[in-house]
C-alpha cells in the first residue's frame, strides 16, 4: 500500500469513527413500538433522551414508530445515516450489514449475539460480518454488545434497560466496556456518586472496533476529559500502546479495571525469565509506563475519577490535613503515609499564623484537630484553609468534617466553596452527616467530596502517581511486537558468545574442551578454580542434573570432570557441543537479566536478584521496551536488594551507571533482533573488583 492511499484509509477510518461515537442521524433497522423489543428499546431511549440528531425507525410493516416517521428499507431514507442499528436476529446480521454499507451507512452497532461467544461456526458468522464492514470502510460496534451512549448529546443507542427511567446526565468522563453488565453498573455508581457521563460503549466481541481503537478515539476527544475503561485482554498491542501513549502526552487521565490473572504455561515455565514474567505483572508494567490508573473496583474507579473531575493534582507529596476528630486525623494520617504523601510538621511562621484561631492549650501539628472550638467559632474552618493554603507549605490539603451544628455546616460549606476551586494544590474533603443537598451543593462547587476518609485519601494518592507519571512521560519509539513462534535454545556457550560479540558482555576466560585429553592440554591458560559445565541445547538447567561442577583445581580432576559429563550426555542421549571450562570469578552480588516478547506487549525486561535466590524469594522488577539507561537506574532502585547493589554498611557499591548502560545496549539489541525469542542472564555477576560478566547465559532463537 503507497502512502497516499494509507493516508486515504486512515482518513477514512477517522470519518467512520466520529459517524460512529458523535452520529448526527441513526436508522434502527427493526424498529418497533414496543420496549419490549430491543429495536423498540432504541427508538424510546433516543426520544426519552431528546437526541440531538435525526432519527430514522426502519420497518416495512409500519408507517410509523413511536410517532417518527418510518421507512421500508434504508435505501427510502433518502440520505445515508451516519450510524446504522441493526436490532435483528444473528441470522439476518450478516445480510443487512451489507445492504447498510450499500446504502452508505458511515457506521453500524450489531447487539444480537450468538457469534464467536458461542462456537466456532459462529467465530466464522462474525468473521464474515468483519469482513463485510472492513472491505466497506465501515467502523461497527459489536456484536454481542450493548451499544454506545453520550449523556451530552442524548444518544442513546443502546438496548439496555438499565437506562429506562433515568433520562442521561451529561458530563466529562467517557467509559469503555468489554462487558455490558459493568458498562451498565458504571453507570449507576457516576449516578450514585452525582456525575453523569459523555461518551459510553460497550464493544461487545470486538469483530471490528476494538477497545483500542475506541480509547484512541477518546483519546483525540475534547468533551472527554477522563477515560474510564473495563478490559478483560488486548486484541491489539501496539495500538494500546499507542493510545496510551498519546493519553499520556496529553495528560488525560485513563482509569483502568483490568480482569485476569494468568498462569503460565509449560513453555513459559522453561526459563526464570517466562516463569516469573506474568502476563497480568505485564500488565501493571504497561499501566505505569504511561500513567494509567489501575483500580480493583468500580467503587475504586469513581473515587479517583472524582479527583481528576475536580482538580490537577499536584505531583508534589506534601499533604496538610484538617479534621473535627483526633482519631480520624491519626488514621487519614496512616492513609496519607502509605499512600506516599508527607505528612510534615507545620513550621513555626504557620503554628503562628494559625494559633489566633486555636485556644491557647492546643499545641498545633499535622494532622491539626480543630477542636471543640469549631463548635463556638464556626469560622475557624476557614481561617486554618486560609493559612494553610497561603503558606506555600503544602501541595495537598485533606479535610474531615461531621456534625449536626447548622451553623457550623453553613460555615463551613460557605468556606469549602470559597477556598478550595481557587486552590491550586490537590484536596480531598470528606463530609458526614449532611445532607443530600449539602453533597450537591458541594458537588457542584467542584470539590472533591466523599462520605469516607480512607478511600478518599488513597484515591487522591492514586490520583497524584498518575500526574508524577505523566511529569516523567517523554514521547518514544515504539519496538515492533513479533507474534509468538516456535524456537530453540542455543548451547551456554553459544549464547556467550552472541552476548560478547553483539552486545559487548563480558564472560569467563574459558574453553570449550571435547575430549578429556584436550581439557588437559589447554587448561594452563587458566587460573584455578574452574567449572566444568556441559554445553548440549537440551540441558538448560545443569544443576541438580549432573551438568555442573565447581571449583575444580586440578588438571587432574577437570579431566576427570569432563570425561563424566560426556559420558552422561551420551548416556541420556543428547546432543553435546562439549564441556565448556571457565575460570570462576570472585562474586560481590549476582543479577538476573532476562528478555522476553510478549505477542501482545511486545519485548519487556526481567530485572532481579539472580542465582538460586530468584527461585527461593523472587525479587523483581518489570518493564516493557525500550528501556534508556535512566529508566534501568530507576528499576535496579526498586529491587529490595538494592542496599546491597548501593554500598549498603561499608560494601563496595556497583557500578550502577556502567550496568544500566550496559544492559541499555542489550535491551536494544534485543528489540531490534527478530531472530531472538529470549535471552536469560543468570547470574550476571558484579565481581568484588567491580567487573561486570555474565556467568550462565540461555538464548532462544525463532525457528
Amino acid at each position: 500500500m503507497d502512502e497516499e492511499s494509507s493516508g486515504q484509509d486512515a482518513a477514512s477510518r477517522a470519518a467512520s469513527l466520529r459517524k460512529l461515537f458523535d452520529p448526527r442521524s441513526i436508522a434502527i433497522v427493526g424498529a418497533s413500538d414496543s420496549t419490549d423489543k430491543v429495536g423498540g428499546r432504541v427508538v424510546a431511549s433516543l426520544i426519552a433522551n431528546a437526541f440531538q440528531g435525526r432519527i430514522f425507525p426502519v420497518n416495512p410493516g409500519r408507517k410509523t414508530v413511536q410517532g417518527l416517521t418510518a421507512y421500508p428499507d434504508l435505501a427510502t431514507i433518502g440520505e445515508a445515516p451516519d450510524l446504522a442499528i441493526i436490532a435483528l436476529p444473528a441470522s439476518d446480521i450478516e445480510a443487512y450489514a451489507e445492504i447498510a454499507c450499500k446504502a452508505g451507512a458511515g457506521a453500524i452497532i450489531v447487539f444480537a449475539s450468538g457469534f464467536a461467544e458461542l462456537d466456532e461456526e459462529g467465530r466464522a458468522h462474525q468473521e464474515r460480518i468483519a469482513a463485510i464492514v472492513q472491505r466497506h470502510g465501515v467502523s461497527m460496534i459489536g456484536p454481542n454488545c450493548l451499544g454506545i451512549m453520550d449523556g451530552n448529546r442524548g444518544m442513546a443507542a443502546t438496548s439496555t434497560v438499565s437506562i429506562r427511567g433515568y433520562p442521561l446526565q451529561g458530563g466529562r468522563a467517557g467509559f469503555i466496556s468489554q462487558s455490558g453488565a459493568i458498562a451498565t453498573f458504571w453507570i449507576d455508581k457516576m449516578r450514585d456518586a452525582g456525575f453523569g457521563f459523555g461518551k459510553w460503549a460497550s464493544i461487545g466481541n470486538e469483530a471490528d472496533v476494538d477497545l483500542a481503537t475506541a480509547l484512541a478515539y477518546y483519546v483525540q476527544d475534547p468533551a472527554t476529559e477522563v477515560i474510564c475503561v473495563y478490559a478483560e485482554g488486548f486484541r491489539d498491542g501496539a495500538r494500546l500502546r499507542r493510545a496510551l501513549a498519546e493519553a499520556a502526552a496529553r495528560q488525560k487521565p485513563v482509569i483502568m479495571m483490568k480482569a485476569g490473572r494468568s498462569t503460565e504455561g509449560a513453555a513459559a515455565a522453561a526459563s526464570h525469565t517466562g516463569a516469573l514474567a506474568g502476563e497480568d505483572a505485564l500488565y501493571n508494567a504497561l499501566f505505569e509506563r504511561y500513567g494509567v490508573c489501575r483500580v480493583g473496583s468500580l467503587t475504586e474507579m469513581v473515587d479517583v475519577a472524582r479527583i481528576f473531575l475536580t482538580q490537577r493534582p499536584s505531583p508534589g507529596a506534601r499533604a496538610a490535613i484538617v479534621t473535627l476528630s483526633g482519631g480520624v486525623g491519626a488514621l487519614m494520617t496512616d492513609a496519607a503515609v502509605e499512600s506516599g504523601f508527607e505528612v510534615a510538621p507545620l513550621s513555626a511562621r504557620t503554628q503562628a499564623a494559625l494559633q489566633p484561631f486555636f485556644p491557647g492549650y492546643v499545641k498545633l501539628r499535622n494532622p491539626i484537630d480543630l477542636t471543640d472550638r469549631i463548635l463556638v467559632d464556626t469560622l475557624m474552618y476557614g481561617q486554618t484553609l486560609e493559612v494553610l493554603m497561603a503558606s506555600g507549605e503544602f501541595d495537598h490539603i485533606m479535610t474531615f468534617m461531621a456534625g449536626r451544628s447548622p451553623n457550623l455546616m453553613r460555615d463551613s460549606l460557605s468556606a469549602s466553596l470559597q477556598h478550595f476551586p481557587t486552590w491550586q494544590g490537590g484536596h480531598v474533603s470528606v463530609w458526614q452527616l449532611t445532607t443530600p443537598e449539602q453533597f450537591a451543593s458541594l458537588r457542584k462547587g467542584n470539590i472533591a467530596i466523599y462520605d469516607e476518609f480512607l478511600p478518599a485519601v488513597r484515591a487522591l494518592g492514586r490520583a497524584r502517581a498518575v500526574v508524577q507519571a505523566w511529569d516523567a512521560f517523554a514521547p518514544e519509539a515504539l519496538p515492533a511486537i513479533w507474534p509468538g513462534a516456535a524456537s530453540h535454545a542455543l548451547a551456554e556457550h553459544a549464547g556467550k558468545a552472541w552476548l560478547t560479540e553483539q552486545a559487548g558482555l563480558a564472560i569467563p576466560a574459558g574453553f570449550l574442551a571435547r575430549s578429556a585429553d584436550e581439557s588437559s592440554q589447554r587448561i594452563g591458560a587458566l587460573r584455578m578454580p574452574v567449572a566444568a559445565k556441559l554445553q548440549s541445547a537440551q540441558m538448560m538447567h545443569k544443576s541438580g542434573a549432573g551438568g555442573i561442577e565447581l571449583g575444580l583445581r586440578t588438571p587432574e580432576a577437570i579431566a576427570a570432570a569432563v570425561s563424566r559429563m560426556l559420558a552422561l550426555a551420551r548416556q541420556r542421549g543428547l546432543p553435546c557441543d562439549g564441556v565448556l571450562v571457565e575460570q570462576m570469578e570472585d562474586i560481590d552480588f549476582e543479577l538476573l537479566v532476562g528478555l522476553r516478547h510478549d505477542p501482545v506487549l511486545g519485548p519487556f525486561l526481567v530485572l532481579g536478584r539472580g542465582g538460586v535466590a530468584v527461585e527461593v524469594d523472587p525479587d523483581i522488577v518489570r518493564a516493557l521496551l525500550p528501556l534508556d539507561a535512566p529508566r534501568i537506574e530507576a528499576l535496579l532502585r526498586r529491587l529490595r536488594c538494592y542496599p546491597l547493589l548501593s554500598g549498603h554498611r561499608g560494601r563496595r557499591p556497583a557500578p550502577i551507571a556502567e550496568l544500566a548502560a550496559l544492559m541499555e545496549r542489550l535491551c536494544a539489541r534485543f528489540a531490534a533482533d527478530a531472530t531472538l525469542a529470549e535471552i536469560e542472564i543468570n547470574p550476571l555477576a558484579i565481581t568484588r573488583s567491580g567487573g561486570i560478566v555474565a556467568l550462565d547465559a540461555a538464548l532462544r532463537l525463532r525457528d
